[in-house]
């Protein structure tokens, strides 16, 4: 992390001339502002050790060692930090800062706050941020979206930020050719192609952007064919229930398309707005192009389910619902696939699933509604039951 450069001038010259120990109270400032003193049950301490002093332990010379031990005992002479040592009984043979710890007081805080021009607060770096936004808000269509910035750390350097946000539309209003959030991340905050990552559409809304201005990563989807008459795709949540299902195929999976999207949980947004990339499963037979195009076809008008029986398979918990409410919302006629479904809820109602809790899904949010009916009605009075969640793998 860069550090304040100016230092105060009421600063004593044994602490701005012993780097070690100077770095020692900015990181004291950091911990600080990341958990303030108030919140504490303990002073902030260190050990003295070769990482934090090399000039005490492995000094170039004796000044360097006897320079960096005054500083330290001036220090704890103005009431800056004690210096306990870690021993009951100290042999002469010792150095004597070997064997301590720098044990900061709690009073000490607002004048290294002082001396190292660290007066910031989580406060006062929003409203530095605000000050800056509000010079540069004429080059934002929405600025306001700037009132709360993405993330806590664009507060640290917000001059900067606001810089690398305005260096991201001359790209986008330079370029020939459509380019994603992880493009322009890394080409204007140093490299760093995550740091705007699922943030396409807060982008587009705070530069007054045309919807999809930037590049969306499509969804991907793998495809198992059957081997002969195709009646209709079944979609699979999980990547171990889709191997189990094309490895053995049964009467009513035979004439089935199986598909799988990684992280469908993530995807499945991406996925009903826009065509997926189709990729077939090699060991499974080779569709023709006809058959392709007509998916993505149908795919990207929504009529998917019109023109093919659709069903999707997921976990019976809040996050496999709101998949098929998802789908639902984009091709009204999917289905979920019934057999699987019919066996998980037979499955829970015998006292065979599992809480929320057991399985670490405390953070599934209830869907306000399931827009189903069959898989409804099936769901009757679900959150009342006991164990109301299972797994697919548990089915195939």
């Amino acid at each position: 992390m860069e550090y304040p450069q100016m230092i105060d001038d009421k600063a004593p010259n044994w602490l701005i001339d012993t780097p070690e120990l100077l770095n020692l109270c900015h990181v004291t400032l950091d911990r600080l502002d990341a958990y303030p003193r108030v919140d504490r049950q303990q002073n902030i301490s260190f050990s003295l050790s070769l990482t934090l002093f090399p000039s005490l332990f492995n000094p170039k010379s004796n000044e360097d060692s006897d320079w960096t031990w005054q500083a330290l005992s001036k220090g704890e002479r103005a009431s800056l930090w004690a210096l306990p040592s870690t021993r009951k009984r100290r042999h002469s043979s010792l150095q004597p800062w070997q064997f301590r710890r720098l044990v900061i007081e709690a009073e000490a805080e607002p004048t290294l706050r002082r001396w190292l021009n660290r007066e910031d607060t989580p406060h006062t770096r929003r409203a530095r941020w605000l000050e800056i936004v509000k010079v540069h808000a004429s080059a934002f269509r929405h600025p306001e979206l700037l009132d709360t910035p993405p993330s806590k750390t664009w507060l640290e350097h917000p001059q900067d930020m606001i810089e690398q946000l305005l260096c991201i539309r001359k790209c986008v209003e330079q370029s020939s050719s459509q380019l994603s959030a992880y493009q322009l991340s890394a080409r204007c905050f140093g490299a760093r192609s995550k740091l705007l990552r699922n943030r396409e559409s807060w982008l587009e809304t705070l530069f007054g952007w045309p919807k999809y201005t930037l590049k969306r990563r499509p969804g991907l989807l793998e495809l198992h064919w059957p081997s002969d008459l195709v009646e209709g795709l079944l979609l699979i949540e999980n990547w171990d229930s889709y191997l189990a299902a094309i490895d053995n195929r049964t009467p009513l999976t035979k004439h089935l398309i199986i598909g799988y999207s990684a992280g469908f949980r993530a995807s499945s947004n991406r996925m009903i707005s826009q065509c997926p990339r189709l990729y077939h499963d090699s060991d499974g037979a080779i569709p023709s192009d006809d058959w392709i195009q007509k998916l993505r076809k149908w795919w990207q008008d929504g009529s998917l389910a019109d023109h093919l029986q659709v069903f999707f398979a997921g976990d019976l918990d809040y996050t496999g619902i709101a998949i098929i409410n998802a789908l639902q919302s984009r091709f009204t006629k999917i289905k979920p696939f019934k057999p699987q479904y019919t066996a998980l809820i037979s499955l829970v109602k015998a006292g065979g699933g599992h809480s929320p809790e057991q399985a670490d899904k405390e953070g599934q949010l209830l869907p306000s509604t399931i827009t189903d009916p069959w898989l409804s009605e099936q769901l009757n009075g679900w959150t009342s039951w006991q164990r109301p969640f299972a797994d697919q793998e548990a089915y195939w």
